[in-house]
C-alpha cells in the first residue's frame, strides 16, 4: 500500500523560497501574494471559500423597553476555482555535463531557469486566466482576477480617454462596499505614464513614488484618491486599456502543490529534472475592481 509515510520525499526539493524573489518585479501578483503569506494549503483540485456578507439593517432608533428586533444572520455566497499545474522541465546531457565541468552545476542552472519560466506563466494565469475543466486535449485552468471581478464593479469607459474621474469610480465602489486594506492597481507599461500624468499635473501632485513595498523587489506607487491610497504596480500581463484594482488582504493563493524540483529517472546519458506547482487564486468578487477599454 502506498502511504504518505513511503513517498521519497528525499527526493523532492522545496523551491517555495526561490520562486517568491525570482523576478520580482515581472511577477508583481505573485511575489506580493508569496510575501505576505497569503499562500494556504488546498486539499483537492478546486478550491471553494465561503464569502460572507453582513446585514444592512439599521440597528438604530429602538425604542425605550422595545422587545429585542427580529434575529439576522449573516449571508455567504460560495467562489471557488480551478487548481492549475504548472510544470517545466530540463535535460543535461553527460558531454554538456563534462563540457560544463559538472552535470549537477549545469542542472542546477537550466531548473533555476524553468523555475523562472513557471514563475511567469503562473503570474499570468492568476491575473489573466479563463477558467476550464480538464479535457482530453488540455489540463484544469483558473480563473484569474481578470475574471472573478463583480459586474457591479466594471467600469467600461468604451473608448473614452482615461481620466481621474473613472479611477476614483472604481475606489469609490471599492470604498462603498466597505473593502479594507492596501489596494493595488495593477497597470501596463504602457498606461503608466497616462496615470501619472493625471495626478501630476494638477497645481497639488497627489502622487508618491516610493514604498516599503520595494524591498521585496517591487516598484510602487501610491496614487492618493479621494476614497484612498491606490498602490500602483506595472505589470506586463494587465491588457492595455485596463485597469484592476484589488485589496491584498481578500486574496488567497491556495497551493496543493507548491513549487519543487523532482529528479526524473535516468534512462540514458542524461540527467533530468522539473519543476513543478499546482495553485490557483481566490477572493472575495466584490474586493476587485477594473476599468477596462480606456485609450
Amino acid at each position: 500500500m502506498l502511504k504518505n509515510t513511503n513517498l521519497p520525499r528525499q527526493n523532492i526539493v522545496d523551491l517555495s523560497n526561490e520562486i517568491m524573489v525570482l523576478n520580482a518585479e515581472y511577477t508583481p501578483l505573485l511575489t506580493l501574494l508569496l510575501a505576505n503569506g497569503k499562500n494556504t494549503v488546498a486539499k483537492d483540485v478546486v478550491v471553494r471559500r465561503k464569502i460572507k456578507e453582513l446585514s444592512t439593517t439599521a440597528s438604530g432608533a429602538r425604542k425605550e423597553g422595545a422587545d429585542a428586533p427580529d434575529s439576522e444572520n449573516s449571508t455567504y455566497t460560495w467562489v471557488s476555482n480551478n487548481l492549475e499545474i504548472f510544470s517545466k522541465a530540463t535535460v543535461i546531457s553527460g558531454t554538456a555535463g563534462a563540457i560544463y565541468g559538472s552535470t549537477a552545476e549545469a542542472l542546477a542552472k537550466e531548473i533555476n531557469d524553468r523555475l523562472t519560466e513557471l514563475k511567469f506563466d503562473m503570474e499570468k494565469s492568476i491575473l489573466t486566466g479563463t477558467k476550464k475543466d480538464e479535457d482530453g486535449t488540455s489540463g484544469r485552468k483558473m480563473n484569474g482576477l481578470l475574471n472573478l471581478v463583480d459586474e457591479d464593479n466594471v467600469i467600461d469607459v468604451e473608448g473614452a480617454t482615461l481620466t481621474k474621474a473613472y479611477i476614483s469610480n472604481a475606489m469609490m465602489k471599492l470604498y462603498q462596499l466597505k473593502v479594507t486594506g492596501d489596494k493595488y492597481m495593477f497597470v501596463n507599461p504602457a498606461d503608466v505614464e497616462k496615470v501619472i500624468e493625471l495626478y501630476t499635473t494638477a497645481t497639488n501632485a497627489r502622487i508618491n513614488f516610493s514604498s516599503a513595498d520595494s524591498t521585496v523587489g517591487i516598484d510602487v506607487t501610491e496614487i492618493l484618491t479621494p476614497f484612498g491610497k491606490a498602490k500602483m504596480v506595472m505589470s506586463t500581463n494587465v491588457p492595455t486599456g485596463t485597469i484592476l484594482i484589488g485589496a491584498l488582504d481578500y486574496m488567497e493563493l491556495p497551493q496543493l502543490r507548491e513549487a519543487q524540483y523532482e529528479p526524473l529517472a535516468k534512462t540514458g546519458d542524461a540527467e533530468k529534472g522539473q519543476v513543478v506547482a499546482e495553485a490557483t487564486i481566490i477572493t472575495a468578487p466584490k474586493s476587485l475592481a477594473k476599468i477596462i477599454n480606456f485609450i
